[in-house]
């Protein structure tokens, strides 16, 4: 994810990615969504398809996507994406949140340093 949006100029503010699905907040670049998208989901589903041995679909609808224009709403989408793990019981307490590699929580607190394609 953060390879192709270094290549898209596409800048990734949040996400979270859980058993069955991910959030990720981000503001696309001049190649727009649909080819962040489309790049970033194909080449999973191919190394997924090829680690596992497997072949066919791996995603069962297009991504869903909302425009965030208002700061409020922002900071509000930053913090649910961030506190879904937490939320949904995939980590007990914050201290484990801040060690869940799959969210942005841990690099946003600066608790870690985070990939730089994959914060503002």
């Amino acid at each position: 994810m953060g390879q192709i949006a270094s290549e898209t100029d596409t800048v990734i503010y949040a996400w979270a990615l859980m058993t069955n699905h991910a959030h990720i907040l981000l503001r696309s670049g001049l190649c727009g969504l649909s080819k962040f998208m489309r790049r970033f989901l194909t080449g999973y589903a191919i190394t997924y398809n090829r680690r596992h041995h497997r072949h066919g679909h791996l995603f069962q609808n297009r991504y869903k996507s909302i425009v965030c224009d208002e700061d409020s709403y922002f900071r509000e989408l930053v913090r649910y994406i961030h506190l879904n793990p937490l939320r949904v019981k995939l980590v007990k307490n914050m201290s484990e949140l801040e060690r869940y590699r799959w969210c942005g929580h841990s690099v946003l607190m600066g608790r870690i340093k985070g990939q730089p394609e994959l914060v503002w």
